[in-house]
C-alpha cells in the first residue's frame, strides 16, 4: 500500500485498556486461558495434586506472614498518626499560650508607650512636646482598654498643664483632643474635675480660634456633662457658659458638640430629678441655656436640631422648671415639637411631657379659652 493508503491507528493508553477489560469482565467474558483452565480441571494427576497441595500450604504460610507484617505496619501507622495528633495538640496549646502572652505584651506595651509619651510632655523642646501630645491623643482615641484600667499612666495633670502653659494653639488643641477622648470614662472625669480641668477647658475655649480646636474643647466639656454629679461644679467653674460661647465660630461641627453637651446635661439632670437625687429648678436655667435653645431650635442640621429638641423636652420633664419655661417662651416650641417633629421618638416625648405636666396643661387651657 502506498503511504497515502496506510490506515492511521490511534494509540490506546494503558488506562483505556484497563477500562475495556473491566467492561468485558462485567459482561461475563472469559479469557482463553481461563476457559482452558476450566476444561483441564478434571485431568490433574495425583502427583500434580500433591505438588499443588504443597504449594498451597506454602502459600498459606506466606500469606500468614504477610498478614502479620501488614498488621505490624498498620499498628505502626496508627502509632505515628497518634503521635502526630499529640504533636498538633501540643502545638495548638503553645500557639494559644503565645497569643495570650502577645496580647498581654501588647497591653503592657501600650502602657509603656503612653508613659513615655506623657514624660515627653514636659520637654522644653516645642517640637518634641507637640509630637508627644499627638502620640498621647492617638493612644487615647484608640485604646479604650487603657482608659478603663490604667488612667494613672496618662498623668492627666500633664495634659491639663499644656492647656495652661503652651503658647502653641495646635499643641493645646491636640491636648484638648486627648482630654476629650479620656473624658468618656467616669474615673478620668474625676481626674479632670479634681485637677481644675473645667476652668482650663473654659479658658482654652475663650482663647483658641480654630474650629477644629474649638470642636475638641466642646467635645471634652460635652462628655463631662454626661454625669449629674459634676453638674454643679461645671456651672460654678464656667463650663456651661463656655460651652454656649463656642458657637460664636459658626461652625456646624462645633455647634453640634455644644448641642450634644446641653442635651447630655438636661437628660442626666432630668433622670436625677426623677430619682430624687436632686431637687429644685434646673441649673441650666441660670446659665442662659433656655434662651440659647430657643434661638437654635430651628437649626437646619437635623443632628443639631435633634439634640436641642431633646434638651428642651428633658428640661420640661421637671415640673419645677415649667413656670420658667412658660415665661421664657418655651411652651410654644414644645407644642410645635409635639405636633410637627419629624423624629417620632422626640415627638412622642414632647407630647407625653406636655400631657403629664399640670402647669403646662393649665397654660394650654388658658390659651384655648
Amino acid at each position: 500500500m502506498s503511504k497515502q493508503g496506510v490506515m492511521q491507528v490511534e494509540a490506546i493508553t494503558g488506562q483505556e485498556i484497563q477500562e475495556v477489560l473491566t467492561v468485558e469482565d462485567e459482561q461475563g467474558w472469559q479469557s482463553p486461558s481461563r476457559k482452558h483452565s476450566c476444561r483441564a480441571k478434571n485431568k490433574i494427576s495425583s502427583s500434580e495434586a500433591k505438588t499443588m497441595s504443597t504449594k498451597t500450604k506454602g502459600k498459606g504460610i506466606m500469606s500468614g506472614m504477610a498478614e502479620q507484617k501488614d498488621s505490624t505496619e498498620m499498628a505502626e501507622k496508627l502509632r505515628q498518626q497518634l503521635q502526630r495528633v499529640n504533636q498538633e495538640e501540643n502545638r495548638f496549646t503553645q500557639l494559644a499560650k503565645r497569643s495570650e502572652e502577645t496580647e498581654t505584651d501588647k497591653f503592657a506595651g501600650k502602657k509603656t508607650d503612653s508613659a513615655k509619651a506623657v514624660s515627653l510632655l514636659h520637654s522644653e523642646d516645642a517640637g518634641i512636646k507637640f509630637r508627644a501630645v499627638k502620640k498621647v491623643a492617638n493612644l487615647a482615641a484608640k485604646a479604650k482598654l487603657i482608659q478603663e484600667k490604667s488612667v494613672e499612666a496618662w498623668d492627666m495633670a500633664s495634659l491639663l498643664m499644656l492647656l495652661k502653659s503652651s503658647e502653641n494653639e495646635n499643641t493645646r488643641g491636640v491636648a484638648a483632643s486627648a482630654i476629650a477622648n479620656l473624658a468618656v470614662n467616669e474615673t478620668n472625669q474625676k481626674h479632670i474635675i479634681n485637677q481644675g480641668g473645667i476652668s482650663l477647658l473654659s479658658m482654652t475655649a475663650a482663647d483658641v480660634e480654630e474650629p477644629d480646636h474649638l470642636f475638641v474643647v466642646a467635645a471634652a466639656i460635652a462628655n463631662l456633662c454626661g454625669s449629674a454629679k459634676f453638674h454643679t461644679i461645671l456651672s460654678d467653674k464656667g463650663g456651661v457658659k463656655a460651652l454656649l460661647g463656642m458657637d460664636k465660630c459658626g461652625h456646624q461641627g462645633v455647634l453640634a458638640e455644644v448641642a450634644r453637651g446641653i442635651a447630655n446635661f438636661a437628660k442626666c439632670e432630668s433622670r436625677a430629678s426623677t430619682q430624687g437625687i436632686i431637687t429644685g429648678r434646673s441649673i441650666l436655667l441660670d446659665d442662659g441655656v433656655l434662651s440659647w435653645i430657643l434661638q437654635n431650635a430651628k437649626n437646619e442640621a437635623s443632628q443639631i436640631r435633634g439634640h436641642i429638641q431633646l434638651a428642651l423636652c428633658h428640661l420640661a420633664q421637671c415640673e419645677v422648671n415649667a413656670k420658667d419655661m412658660i415665661s421664657g417662651g418655651a411652651l410654644h416650641e414644645l407644642l410645635h415639637i409635639s405636633l410637627d417633629c419629624s423624629e417620632k421618638d422626640i415627638k412622642t416625648l414632647a407630647t407625653q411631657t406636655l400631657k403629664s405636666s399640670p402647669t403646662f396643661q393649665s397654660e394650654l387651657q388658658q390659651l384655648k379659652d
